[in-house]
């Protein structure tokens, strides 16, 4: 489960890392070749990492609306 907090000081995770970590996975998964099991792995933790990513966007953009 992951934890929603009302204030915007609280951040579930850090986007210029998560970011950083995606452009990574994704050179990593470039490297290993498009049909590769391995690139199949790095695609699906970029994925995760994007969809936390925009989970934390959202809940600073409706922190924002709500104050």
């Amino acid at each position: 489960m992951i934890a929603v907090f009302p204030s915007s000081e609280y951040r579930y995770i850090d986007a210029v890392q998560a970011r950083r970590a995606m452009g990574v996975l994704a050179s990593l998964a470039r490297e290993a070749g498009q049909d590769s099991s391995l690139a199949m792995i790095l695609h699906l933790a970029r994925c995760e990492i994007a969809s936390l990513l925009e989970s934390e966007e959202s809940a600073h953009r409706n922190d924002s609306r709500a104050a």
